[in-house]
């Protein structure tokens, strides 16, 4: 049962959320959780995650030369397609035109990914209820919400992997605060590097939650090769035409 809201319930910071819908507020947490939570966000990981058990050639080097190969030369090309998605976003939103969010990456550590930002830092939230409802359409124009139809705002992420902070192909990395709410810090889904696409993101399902397409992130971490990477680029274009970006 959702608590009544009261003068004293923690709620949660949209404008770190970019792409959440939904807005709930909890009851204040008692001083121990607040620590745990203090803890967790504070960039701390509780739990070693566990290697993966004899992994591939291709895991412990030839990803990372792959994601490289084609990265670099990829980051290049889309370069004028960025920056007039860049353009749309300043004339549409103002500044700031990128944004960094706290995101879930390898072994649970955090990083910052990165994304033109196509949508307003906050909206006018009903607090009268017990959830706020927050639709995406009241958050973005026209001409942003195209970019996220067509996901020209996460081009920018081909510097994250540049970084190695993500892959090419790999687990959706979840949105921090998210993760810590729902246990996704530490979890066999972080044991490789997340992905600009994956196999949960070429299904019909990549529309839903992150943590919903966590079966899918572990059959892949048991498969993964480069013949299944390369199978989901190729899947991937098909994937961004029939669906919204998550």
């Amino acid at each position: 049962m959702t608590p009544h809201l009261n003068p004293h319930s923690t709620v949660l910071n949209l404008q770190d959320e970019g792409d959440i819908s939904r807005l709930r507020l909890v009851p204040d947490l008692d001083p121990s959780q607040r620590n745990h939570l203090r803890l967790i966000t504070s960039s701390e990981v509780l739990t070693q995650l566990p290697p993966l058990r004899h992994p591939s050639k291709y895991v412990r080097w030839g990803k990372r030369a792959i994601d490289l190969l084609i990265a670099v030369p990829l980051l290049f090309i889309v370069a004028p397609v960025l920056a007039a998605a860049a353009m749309i976003v300043l004339l549409a939103l103002g500044r700031p035109v990128i944004y960094r969010q706290r995101r879930v990456g390898r072994g649970g550590h955090p990083f910052d990914i990165i994304k033109l930002r196509t949508m307003t830092p906050e909206s006018t939230l009903d607090l009268s209820g017990e959830v706020a409802v927050v639709d995406v359409s009241d958050r973005t124009t026209p001409a942003t919400r195209l970019l996220r139809r067509l996901s020209l705002d996460e081009f920018s992420q081909l510097w994250n992997v540049i970084k190695g902070e993500m892959s090419l192909v790999g687990p959706r990395p979840e949105v921090w605060t998210k993760a810590v709410r729902h246990e996704l810090v530490v979890h066999p889904r972080n044991q490789v590097r997340p992905g600009m696409t994956g196999a949960w993101q070429i299904t019909p399902a990549r529309v839903g939650e992150i943590r919903d397409g966590v079966e899918h992130d572990l059959r892949y971490i048991e498969s993964v090769s480069l013949a299944t990477d390369f199978g989901i680029l190729a899947k991937t274009p098909a994937a961004i035409l029939r669906s919204d970006t998550d």
